[in-house]
């Protein structure tokens, strides 16, 4: 297959993935769940509400897929320089924005649903942490992105 061909699919896949998991984030975070397992989400684990470990585990990945969304699944593959740096910037925004539109929305469209701002800040700092995660498997993405174009 042709190596443009080969990046096309790939541009396609990593799209479908990013916006399946942003579909999967205003589900979740928006569906009003039965409590059949009987979770209490106000309980606190290693000192914080499992609440907010749910929240960091959620949005976790948002800025890995974000990163390789921005480098990799344009018309140019982005291998380093200030187009990176500016990604950065871009995934920390939008990262916070989604978290708090996410928040905002429990507010204004469901019942079950309460708005809390700490709520805001466990995503933040997943944000932040996915961010540091995304730079330091960036050589990974980028050489995996290699090895499948050259196959």
């Amino acid at each position: 297959m042709e190596n443009t061909a080969k990046l096309s699919k790939i541009r396609i896949i990593i799209s479908l993935i990013y916006i399946t998991y942003i579909a999967v984030v205003f589900f979740l975070t928006q569906h009003q769940f039965k409590q059949t397992l009987d979770l209490n989400l106000n309980q606190y684990f290693l000192g914080m509400r499992f609440d907010h470990i749910v929240h960091f585990i959620i949005f976790l990945p948002y800025s890995i897929l974000t990163w390789v969304t921005l480098n990799y699944a344009g018309r140019k593959i982005v291998k380093e320089g200030t187009k990176k740096i500016k990604n950065i910037f871009i995934i920390l925004i939008t990262g916070i924005a989604f978290g708090t539109i996410t928040e905002i929305l429990q507010k204004l469209i469901t019942t079950s649903r309460q708005y809390d701002p700490s709520d805001i800040r466990a995503d933040t700092i997943s944000i932040l942490v996915g961010i540091v995660i995304a730079i330091l498997l960036d050589k990974w993405f980028l050489k995996i992105m290699r090895r499948t174009i050259k196959n």
